[in-house]
């Protein structure tokens, strides 16, 4: 149905120095801002004037005579709040018929009625072109006007004309007296329409999240949002990670708790927003309903395929964008994106690489080895940054998902407990624990359950699993207290020592001694009896001496 005027009478002028006849005497009159509407008892032509040379006569007409069902244009108007303090007048059109295609506009004018009797339009209208002209086309049209604080939402009209607009605007019948008009095809008239509040319930895990504003609140502190988060826990990203006090719609963060919970979030919701990607790395959020990845508008080709990260026990690829969490995307160079709740999810371009790939995963974080990826599709399968320190991360060093011959395998924070499966496909390969130098052989599917505060393995093909030369890793971590370890490879059976000297060339302790197999090995230096400073670790062979600079930090 088509909303009725209610006897509303469109003498209207314009607030650019257009004014009807005795402006002056009306502003007088009623003590308020605005250009006159009148009221209407029956009469149409009776207040303004019939022979005010400024009016802007093709107005006169009632616009009650031209909400016309037998139209052929059927229009919809409403007027929403918008997140700025104003109203957005929104129109949905449908052709039920034909109409001339020259010089058809849709008007936006927006009025304020001051008392009963009273009423004035209160912005200067806006016009636009109208290209629709043929049965069963369809289109939206929207305006946006700014609001006074000091009105009541109760006594704001929006009106929506259609009108051709001739060269003479001689196409008037007459019907309401000798004065010329643009035809009215079609008008409407709508109140405010409050967007309800929204209320989101969000459930957080223990630790850390990565966290979004899904709603427009009035109140974005972070504290006020998630009160039971752990205070200055609430880091954006840029150049690096930056502690931030309030939220931002369309910014991704983290943000750390101390137990598993969920937070109520009340506020206007919206179902579009426009994000400015940086070149690489950017964390991001969305709208305040899920959102597709694949529905994504990136119209300059910025997002780099599969390289959008949710975070949960670790970073996880993510189909969906979910309101109140956070995202990581990855991003070609500086530009726009909009992500819409509204738009149809289209299907990825993507072609994984992985289908035939070994895996393996720990606890539950999967890394891929075995195959190659062209070097202009290795982006694709990058990690985002490391997450704060407690979070849990497993990843190649380089910050990649997939290696193809040998990789080293970065642990973060595996609270003592690592559970990992892997998937054999192609050759046989052997994880070696860094730590301990403890040495795994994998063929075909199985699980390894370690205990311990492993930080890394190597990962390699059988047929490589015996290192070329001497090599003498750098202490970790660095610097220490009281212990660190130090990895070390033997490519031949032997005699060989481990030691630290000081500054001075004393030796001040014998790390390992002895007898060594061929392969790879990890040794523990246990510095608790040795003050602060800067000493040197020196592996030695028959023919072979390998020095490296630790620091000791009490």
């Amino acid at each position: 149905m088509m909303n009725n005027l209610e006897n509303f009478v469109p003498l209207i002028w314009e607030s650019d120095g257009h004014y009807s006849p005795h402006h002056d005497e009306r502003y007088t009159m009623y003590n308020v801002n605005g250009i006159p509407h009148a009221a209407f008892q029956g009469q149409e032509m009776i207040v303004g004037g019939l022979s005010g040379g400024s009016m802007y006569s093709y107005y006169l007409p009632v616009y009650n005579q031209f909400i016309d069902d037998n139209s052929p244009i059927y229009m919809d108007v409403t007027m929403p709040t918008n997140s700025s303090g104003g109203v957005d007048i929104e129109v949905d059109v449908v052709m039920t018929g034909n109409i001339s295609s020259m010089n058809n506009k849709i008007l936006f004018m927006l009025t304020y009625y001051y008392s009963a009797s009273y009423c004035a339009t209160v912005s200067r209208y806006h016009e636009e072109s109208f290209n629709l002209n043929l049965t069963g086309q369809e289109a939206n049209f929207s305006h946006s006007f700014d609001l006074e604080n000091s009105w009541d939402l109760e006594n704001i009209k929006g009106v929506v004309l259609i009108q051709t607009f001739t060269s003479s605007g001689n196409d008037y019948d007459g019907s309401y007296g000798p004065y010329p008009m643009y035809p009215i095809h079609q008008a409407g008239i709508t109140g405010v329409t409050l967007d309800p509040d929204v209320e989101l319930t969000l459930i957080h895990q223990d630790d850390w999240n990565m966290a979004g504003l899904p709603l427009g609140v009035e109140d974005s502190y972070y504290l006020t949002l998630f009160p039971d988060a752990i205070a200055n826990t609430l880091f954006s990203f840029g150049e690096g990670y930056s502690l931030e006090t309030n939220l931002v719609e369309g910014t991704g963060y983290w943000l750390r708790f101390d137990g598993y919970g969920s937070n109520s979030m009340i506020g206007d919701d919206f179902e579009e927003i426009t994000v400015t990607l940086s070149e690489d790395w950017n964390m991001i959020s969305g709208v305040s309903e899920p959102a597709n990845v694949n529905s994504i508008s990136d119209p300059y080709g910025l997002i780099i395929p599969n390289t959008i990260y949710s975070f949960g026990e670790g970073y996880e690829l993510a189909d969906v964008i979910e309101p109140g969490l956070g995202y990581w995307i990855r991003s070609y160079g500086e530009g726009n994106i909009t992500i819409s709740s509204n738009a149809g999810s289209g299907k990825s371009k993507f072609a994984n690489r992985l289908t035939d790939a070994n895996s393996i995963s720990f606890n539950g974080q999967t890394l891929y080895f075995g195959v190659e990826i062209p070097q202009e599709e290795i982006l694709s399968y990058s990690l985002p940054p490391k997450p704060p320190i407690g979070a849990f991360d497993v990843r190649f060093t380089g910050d990649w998902t997939v290696v193809s011959e040998r990789g080293e395998i970065e642990v973060m924070n595996n609270s003592n407990q690592l559970q990992i499966e892997f998937k054999i496909h192609q050759d046989t390969w052997v994880l070696i624990n860094q730590l301990t130098g403890e040495e795994y052989s994998l063929t075909s599917s199985g699980t390894i359950d370690l205990v311990g505060d492993i930080t890394g393995f190597t990962l390699m093909k059988e047929d490589a699993a015996l290192p070329s030369q001497y090599a003498l890793a750098q202490n970790y971590p660095n610097p220490f207290n009281p212990v660190t370890s130090i990895r070390y490879s033997v490519p031949a059976s032997g005699p060989l020592s481990l030691k630290v000297y000081d500054l001075l060339g004393e030796e001040v302790s014998t790390v390992v001694e002895g007898e060594h197999k061929a392969g790879f090995h990890t040794a523990q230096f246990d510095g608790s009896h040795l003050s602060s400073g800067v000493y040197f670790y020196r592996l030695s062979s028959k023919d072979h001496t390998i020095t490296k600079k630790l620091i000791l930090m009490k």
